[in-house]
């Protein structure tokens, strides 16, 4: 099924890498949310079938805790970072 693999963030770079597993070839969304709900970052990424890494440089986030959604069709795939 659609699958958050592994979660990687650099701090000193901004840099999230994802590798998500997809059914099909599909548009999605990534959202990042902080811990109070607010969203931070969004996107479209395009995934593959199979694994595709998706790599995205952040804004500048404050330290703390943080929340990545993709919304594929009606799936939510949720993981966590720590900046």
């Amino acid at each position: 099924g659609n699958d958050i693999i592994s979660t990687i963030f650099d701090a000193e770079t901004n840099l999230l890498q994802l590798s998500i597993n997809s059914e099909k070839e599909i548009t999605a969304k990534m959202l990042i949310y902080d811990l109070a709900g607010k969203i931070v970052f969004s996107n479209s990424i395009a995934l593959g079938t199979g694994t595709t890494v998706v790599k995205s440089t952040l804004p500048e986030l404050a330290k703390g805790a943080y929340v990545v959604r993709i919304l594929v069709e009606d799936v939510n795939l949720e993981s966590k970072f720590v900046n």
